[in-house]
């Protein structure tokens, strides 16, 4: 026989493990920073926002930031975000840098820095596994170096890094992965560190991905919850189905 307690333990960890979340409104981001080819000192940025909340950016900018660069500068990018799928699994945030080029003289490093809030997705326990990833590059002639770092805010703050992941080598692809405890909505963000070099005579081309994935449900609790509804509706079935009983004197 279940106690209360159990039972409220079981009905708690339905609502928290097994209910899907609902869609949430918030901003998908993408910040692209000059900066001076040491990394010091920060030139220019731009912000660009996801406003019609499907998931999807894409820039393209030639000459971006012309002012400062005096042109050349190229910029294509797309980013993509699972948060509005309340099924989405694992949670997902991906930068592609389709092409980016400096044309001009000077080096600078450029950081594209995606991110977005109010994760509730996926659906699970913890711990969660952050996985980073970096794909097939092509770096271009006088090639791009650089780092790419998957992060998550457990705080739900846009742009910052709570837990990250190691930092990897755009040079070569690889995967990593990190473990942490969310205890609700929570942010993830990753970043791109450019470093280009003056007179850049071919684009190149990069692409990371963040991901959450949640510990599985034990097996055994998933049954437990499944039967939790059913409970309630038994006991009532029997009370309605019982014969009232009589004190018989003796």
């Amino acid at each position: 026989m279940f106690s209360r307690r159990f039972l409220l333990v079981a009905i708690l960890a339905t609502a928290g493990v097994c209910t899907a979340p609902s869609v949430s409104q918030a901003d998908f981001k993408v910040k692209v920073d000059l900066y001076d080819s040491t990394g010091t000192t920060q030139l220019a940025t731009t912000t660009v926002t996801d406003g019609d909340n499907d998931g999807n950016i894409s820039l393209s900018n030639t000459n971006l930031f012309s002012g400062i660069t005096g042109g050349g500068l190229d910029v294509s990018l797309i980013a993509h975000s699972n948060r509005t799928n309340p099924n989405g699994n694992p949670a997902q945030l991906q930068d592609i840098v389709a092409s980016i080029q400096n044309g001009s003289s000077t080096a600078y490093q450029i950081r594209v820095t995606v991110t977005d809030t109010d994760y509730l997705i996926p659906v699970g326990l913890n711990p969660m596994t952050l996985k980073s990833k970096v794909g097939n590059s092509d770096l271009g002639t006088n090639p791009v170096s650089g780092t790419f770092q998957s992060g998550v805010d457990v705080n739900n703050q846009e742009f910052a890094f709570g837990f990250t992941t190691a930092t990897q080598n755009v040079a070569t692809p690889s995967t990593v992965f990190g473990q942490f405890n969310r205890t609700g909505v929570y942010s993830i963000s990753n970043q791109f560190i450019l470093n280009l070099s003056g007179g850049m005579t071919g684009a190149a081309s990069l692409t990371g991905t963040s991901s959450v994935t949640a510990a599985p449900a034990p097996a055994g609790l998933i049954l437990l919850l499944g039967a939790v509804p059913f409970v309630g509706l038994f006991r009532r079935v029997m009370k309605r189905t019982s014969p009232a009983t009589e004190a018989v004197a003796t």
